[in-house]
């Protein structure tokens, strides 16, 4: 009021002139109006073989995204939206519930596979290798995060006393948490740890295992080596033997003494050596 009098109410009509001179015109909205469905909706967009220099190759990228308007909070379910490399390297989904009537928590989830990285990575004794694969999931809002980021390190190894030990693709995870406007991020050493020491042992196991398949297949050989030297080694003195007895036999003519008696040992031949002893001693007896 001015001087105890009051103002009449302004007119519609008087009001939105005013909003249309300070605004503008494209400016001047009834938003109050707007209750059933919303000004502008995209229900569905589908969008293909996007050029992107940051994917690595010659990849390109997909993406579907569904719920677009500019009044989310009048439909039943938020926007969403999805992108995918060509070559299945990346793939993000982004669902904002909280925007939509049932005000869920917004959830988001990545997945990275063999994403190839700038150079390798070392940590202390551990090296993570030069590609890595991973996954981030979980739910959030504007206070509160609760993400947990999987990463996969591929040709991981960590350097034991100076010989390097394969670790395989192992786990690493880590925690998001907090704000999203400042979020806290946190590596769970403990399951790390757990990860390490498991991945160690599995690799000193396949290490022992497989010096133990060398020690044995050194072995199959060197007993193949010995039985071949072996064989080897009476070939040639049975060789030699018919040698000698062939010499012999060619020398008297096949006749006369068995030139066998005179190349092996005394006795083994019946009617020879030591075992005619007796015989002989009999026969002179006799002859006395």
């Amino acid at each position: 009021s001015r001087g105890g009098e009051e103002q009449p109410a302004e007119a519609q009509e008087d009001r939105l002139k005013r909003w249309a001179e300070d605004l503008g015109y494209a400016n001047v909205r009834a938003t109050h109006l707007v209750q059933s469905s919303p000004r502008f909706l995209i229900r569905r967009l589908t969008a293909t073989e996007i050029p992107l220099d940051e994917l690595p190759g010659d990849q390109t990228l997909g993406v579907e995204a569904a719920n677009l308007s500019t009044d989310p909070q009048l439909l039943d379910a938020g926007p969403s939206i999805r992108a995918t490399s060509s070559g299945q390297t990346l793939d993000v989904s982004l669902a904002l519930h909280s925007l939509a009537k049932g005000a869920e928590p917004d959830a988001v989830a990545v997945s990275i596979d063999r994403w190839p990285l700038q150079e390798r990575v070392e940590w202390g004794p551990l090296e993570l290798g030069d590609r890595v694969s991973g996954t981030l999931d979980g739910a959030f809002d504007e206070k509160d995060l609760d993400l947990t980021l999987d990463l996969r390190p591929h040709d991981a190894a960590l350097e034991v006393s100076g010989a390097r030990l394969p670790l395989g693709d192992q786990s690493l995870p880590v925690l998001i948490t907090g704000a999203l406007s400042s979020p806290k991020v946190r590596v769970d050493y403990a399951e790390v740890q757990r990860t390490v020491t498991g991945a160690v042992t599995e690799a000193g196991r396949a290490r022992l295992q497989e010096a133990d398949a060398r020690l044995r297949e050194e072995q199959r050989k060197l007993e193949e080596r010995v039985r071949q030297e072996a064989g080897e080694a009476a070939g040639d003195a049975l060789g030699g033997f018919l040698d000698r007895a062939r010499e012999r036999v060619e020398q008297d003519g096949g006749e006369g003494e068995d030139p066998l008696s005179n190349l092996l040992p005394p006795g083994l031949l019946p009617g020879s050596g030591a075992g005619d002893d007796d015989g002989q001693a009999g026969g002179q007896g006799e002859g006395e």
